[in-house]
C-alpha cells in the first residue's frame, strides 16, 4: 500500500483509480463514462489481488449521489458503504452596509497644507496637483519663516485653480469651513513666552487603498468584533475571579489570561480563531456617491447636569469617517474551516453570536440617547422602527450580522458583560477610577457645540447571501440623501478638471510649436550671420539695436547715434562701395529711429553724401 496514490476529483467525491506497484506506475483503473471505474484493458484481476488483496468487485452499485462507482465513494453513503466527509471550510461573500458613521483610524492625517475647502467640501491634493495648478515663482514665495502659514494663505487664495487637480474630495459641514477660513492663514495663539503656535487643522483619515484613495474596511476590524462577541458569548456574563479590582497594574496581561481561558488556547499558533478568516471590504458603490465625510466626534456626558454648560460637553476630535447611509457599499469574503470555534460550528450559528452581543448594545444606546435628545430624530425613529421588524427578523436567523467598528465607538463594545472594567480618568490631580460602563458618547457631529441631530459612530450591518431587506434599503437610501448634492458637484468638478487639463496640454502644445519656431528662427539667423562679412555684420548689429527700440527719438547724442557716426567713418575709410551702400541705407532708417531730420542736420546730410561717395 505504500505506492497507492488516492485523489479526489473535482467532479464528484470518489476515490482515484487504483495504482499497481510497477515501476511505471500505469493504472489498472481508468474512468467509465458514467463517472465510475472500470479496470484498464490489459490489466489482470491478479495485479488488483496482489495490490489491495482482492478482487475488484464485478458488479457496479450506485451511491446516493446516483453515481455508479465500483468502490467505496468517500463523500457518500448508501450501498457503496461511503461515509460523509465535511466539507475543508464555509465560505460566503457579505456586503456591508453603514447604519451610522465608521471610523476605522490607520495613523494618517489630511495636513493644512495638503487640502483646501470650498462649497463644503474638502479637496485632498498631491504635489501634481500643486505642481499642475501653481508656479515655481508662488510656491518659492510660501518660503520663509512662517512657511507653513504662507503655504496654506496661498493654497487657500489659488483654491479655485487647485480645486480641479484634487485626487478626490470629501463632504464637510458648512460649520467646519467657516472655522477653516477663519484659521487658515493665522496661527493659532502666541503663548505667555512669544511662541507661535499654528493651529492644529489635521484631520484623521479613515483606512484607505493608497493607490485609488477610496476607504477599505480591514478585516482585522471585523475579525475583532467577531471574536469579542465569541468571548462574550463564551464567557456567559461571568465575573472574574479574582476580581478585576487586583488587576489595575497588568490589565492587559489579564485580557490575554482571559481569552486564553475562554478559548482554551496557551500560544497564538493554537488560537481557534485561525479557523476564521476575513478579507478586507473592498467598495463595491454602483452609483457616484461619495463615501466619506468629515466630522467632528465630540464628547457628551451620559448622565448630562441639570443646566447645559461645558460640563456636559468633553473634547473634540476632526476626523473623516464613512457616512451613514452607504447601502450595499463594501464586500468581503469570511471563511471558517471544518473545526469551527467554540460554540459556533457554522457560519450562521456565528452570525447569530454577534448578534446576540452587538444587537443589546445598540437597543441600550438607542434608549440612552432618546432620554438625552441628542441624536438625529429621524434616524433614531426609522432605526428602531427597523429593529422591531424587518431587521429584527434577519438579525434572529443569522441572515445578517450586527457589528461595531472602529474607534469612537465606548469602551462597552470592546469589552466582555460580567468582566467589564473601564477605566476613567479623573480630573487633573485626581486618580482615575475603574467602571463597569462609560461615562460618555463619542458622537459625530458638524460642529463644535452642537446639541441636537448627533450620531453614534460604528454600527454597521453585514448580509450573508440571498439576504433581502427592503425596509432597511429604504432606511439607507434616506440617509444618504445629503450624498446626491456631492455627487452632482464631483460630476461638475471633473468637467471642470477635465476641461483644465485639455487647456494646459493645449498651452503646451502651443507653448512648444511657439519655442520650436523661435529655435528655428534663431538658427537661421545664426546661419545668415556666419554667411556674412564682418562689414554686414556690423550693420545687421545697428539694426537690430534699432529694432530693438533703443535710442527711439533720443537725437544724435545718444550710444546708438555715436556707434553709426563711428561705423560711418571706417566704411568711409576702406569700405567696398556695396557695403558702403547697404551702411547708408541702413544708416537713413537709424536716423528715422532717433528722430533726426537729414534735410535739416546738415552733419548727417554731409556723412551720408561723403559715405555714398557723392
Amino acid at each position: 500500500m505504500a505506492n497507492a496514490t488516492l485523489l479526489l476529483p473535482a467532479f464528484c467525491p470518489l476515490r482515484a483509480p487504483r495504482r499497481s506497484r510497477r515501476t511505471d506506475w500505469s493504472a489498472i483503473q481508468e474512468s467509465g463514462t458514467d463517472g465510475g471505474y472500470r479496470r484498464r484493458a490489459g490489466t489482470s484481476r491478479m495485479a488488483d489481488r496482489a495490490l489491495f488483496g482482492r478482487q475488484w468487485p464485478r458488479r457496479r452499485v450506485r451511491c446516493d449521489a446516483g453515481r455508479s462507482t465500483a468502490g467505496l465513494c468517500t463523500g457518500c453513503t448508501g450501498l457503496c458503504g461511503g461515509l460523509p466527509v465535511k466539507p475543508f471550510f464555509q465560505q460566503e461573500t457579505l456586503t456591508l452596509s453603514t447604519l451610522s458613521p465608521v471610523h476605522l483610524g490607520c495613523d494618517e492625517h489630511y495636513q493644512p497644507t495638503e487640502y483646501v475647502m470650498e462649497d463644503g467640501n474638502l479637496y485632498a491634493l498631491g504635489q501634481r496637483a500643486l505642481l499642475a495648478a501653481l508656479s515655481p515663482e508662488q510656491l518659492a514665495s510660501a518660503c520663509g519663516a512662517d512657511s507653513l502659514v504662507a503655504l496654506r494663505s496661498l493654497l487657500y487664495r489659488q483654491r479655485m485653480q487647485l480645486m480641479p487637480h484634487a485626487r478626490h474630495v470629501v463632504a464637510c459641514s458648512p460649520a467646519l469651513q467657516r472655522h477653516y477660513e477663519q484659521v487658515v492663514d493665522k496661527a493659532a495663539q502666541v503663548e505667555s513666552r512669544g511662541r507661535r503656535v499654528q493651529n492644529n487643522l489635521e484631520i484623521q483619515r479613515t483606512a484607505f487603498n493608497p493607490h485609488s484613495q477610496q476607504p477599505i474596511i480591514p478585516g482585522s476590524g471585523v475579525k475583532g468584533a467577531i471574536r469579542t462577541a465569541l468571548l462574550d458569548a463564551i464567557n456567559a456574563g461571568a465575573a472574574l475571579s479574582p476580581p478585576a479590582e487586583k488587576y489595575r497594574e497588568v490589565r492587559m496581561p489579564r485580557s490575554r489570561e482571559l481569552q486564553q481561558q475562554l478559548l482554551d488556547y496557551e500560544r497564538v499558533e493554537s488560537d481557534p480563531l485561525r479557523h476564521l478568516k476575513v478579507s478586507d471590504g473592498v467598495s463595491e458603490c454602483a452609483n457616484d456617491l461619495p463615501r466619506c465625510r468629515v466630522h467632528y466626534a465630540v464628547n457628551r456626558k451620559r448622565k448630562p447636569a441639570k443646566q447645559e454648560s461645558r460640563a456636559n460637553r468633553g473634547p473634540e476630535n476632526l476626523l473623516e469617517s464613512l457616512a451613514a447611509g452607504l447601502d450595499n457599499a463594501f464586500s468581503l469574503d469570511w471563511q471558517l474551516s471544518s473545526q469551527g470555534l467554540p460554540g459556533a460550528d457554522t457560519l450562521e450559528q456565528l452570525a447569530k453570536v454577534c448578534n446576540r452581543f452587538h444587537l443589546p448594545l445598540l437597543r441600550t444606546e438607542l434608549d440612552n440617547l432618546a432620554i438625552l435628545g441628542i441624536a438625529d430624530s429621524g434616524w433614531l425613529t426609522g432605526l428602531r422602527q427597523l429593529l422591531s421588524e424587518e431587521l429584527a427578523t434577519a438579525l434572529k436567523h443569522g441572515r445578517a450580522l450586527l457589528l461595531r467598528l472602529g474607534r469612537y465607538n465606548g469602551a462597552d463594545s470592546k469589552t466582555l458583560n460580567g468582566v467589564r472594567h473601564i477605566k476613567i480618568m479623573g480630573g487633573k490631580g485626581e486618580k482615575p477610577t475603574f467602571q463597569p460602563a462609560p461615562k460618555t458618547y463619542w458622537l459625530a457631529a458638524d460642529a463644535k457645540t452642537q446639541t441636537t441631530g448627533l450620531l453614534p459612530f460604528g454600527w454597521v450591518l453585514l448580509r450573508r447571501p440571498g439576504c433581502q431587506l427592503p425596509a432597511t434599503d429604504a432606511f439607507l437610501k434616506r440617509l444618504a440623501a445629503p450624498l446626491q448634492q456631492l455627487a452632482e458637484q464631483e460630476s461638475v468638478r471633473k468637467q471642470q478638471r477635465d476641461a483644465a487639463l485639455a487647456r494646459q496640454a493645449e498651452e503646451r502644445a502651443e507653448r512648444a510649436q511657439r519655442e520650436a519656431e523661435e529655435r528655428a528662427e534663431a538658427q537661421a539667423r545664426s546661419a545668415a550671420l556666419a554667411a556674412m562679412s564682418e562689414q554686414q555684420r556690423s550693420i545687421h548689429t545697428l539694426q537690430e539695436r534699432r529694432e530693438a527700440g533703443e535710442g527711439r527719438g533720443q537725437g544724435p547724442g545718444c550710444e546708438l547715434a555715436n556707434d553709426l557716426r563711428g561705423l560711418m567713418q571706417q566704411a568711409i575709410a576702406g569700405w567696398s562701395p556695396a557695403d558702403r551702400q547697404a551702411l547708408a541705407s541702413a544708416a537713413r532708417e537709424i536716423y528715422r529711429h532717433l528722430g533726426i531730420d537729414v534735410k535739416k542736420n546738415k552733419k548727417a546730410k554731409a556723412a551720408l553724401k561723403e559715405l555714398a561717395g557723392d
